[in-house]
């Protein structure tokens, strides 16, 4: 993981932006992307928190987002960028997940 950031319009919309470097050690069979994993974090409160990483026997779940059809080649050097919006005012929830990779 490389960096990111959050732009947050209102309490109710959010943004992200976040890179991930194509390590140099990664062997190149291993250098294909086709979606990403989000694992649930529920905040009930500023003392309360579920985070399902930290819960291998949890029963909440994560999300697999597919970005492709086919895995693509990643170029070596590369990165893959991805960028999340939640926007919480619609009814329910609306999300959309963008992802931009240097491939081959």
């Amino acid at each position: 993981y490389g960096g990111g950031g959050s732009k947050t319009t209102s309490p109710l919309k959010e943004e992200r932006h976040l890179w991930f470097q194509v390590s140099a050690e990664l062997p190149e069979a291993e250098r294909r992307f086709s979606g990403f994993a989000l694992w649930t974090r529920v905040v009930v409160d500023e003392s309360t928190i579920l985070d399902v990483r930290k819960q291998p026997d949890s029963h909440w779940a994560y999300v697999v987002s597919v970005m492709a059809t086919e895995p693509v080649q990643l170029a070596f050097p590369g990165k893959v960028y991805l960028r999340s919006i939640a926007d919480k005012t619609a009814r329910p929830a609306y999300y959309t997940f963008e992802a931009d990779v240097t491939s081959v």
